[in-house]
């Protein structure tokens, strides 16, 4: 018999993060935000964030969006800073829950105004305040 294989670190970090988006989807959004790219980067000295449509593909599949005229599906990347991970859980919890919400919200309402509202180096705890000339700085904000 063959003994069980074990897992990757990169697999079980991957795994946990799935876990955590679907769950979150479920509990927090009715299920209804798109599968998207979970990736961990750095970008300047931010914590996390999300852009839309980063990545393309020639097939559809589940939960990505269609670009019009383009024969192409994307998807959403929502990216965390490893750093985080050397934190209390919460805080990486609030940091996901944040970027679910600005996937959200550019799903559901002017992707415009969400994409630059996305730009804007805000925080689940404190907002910048270039984010408050638009209303929908504040639930950014607060997530």
């Amino acid at each position: 018999m063959t003994p069980a294989r074990v897992p990757t670190p990169t697999e079980d970090l991957w795994e946990a993060y799935s876990l955590i988006y679907g769950f979150l989807n479920e509990t927090l959004f009715d299920n209804v935000l798109p599968d998207c790219i979970l990736n961990f980067a750095t970008h300047g000295r931010s914590n996390a964030f999300f852009t839309p449509a980063r990545w393309q593909q020639k097939n559809s599949a589940k939960g990505t969006e269609h670009v019009e005229g383009k024969g192409r599906t994307t998807a959403h990347e929502l990216s965390l800073n490893p750093v985080l991970l050397d934190g209390p859980v919460e805080l990486v919890l609030a940091w996901i829950v944040r970027l679910m919400v600005q996937l959200h919200l550019y799903t559901s309402t002017n992707r415009a105004i969400i994409q630059q509202l996305s730009m804007t180096p805000c925080g689940p705890l404190a907002y910048h305040a270039q984010a408050t000339a638009h209303p929908l700085a504040s639930a950014l904000a607060t997530a």
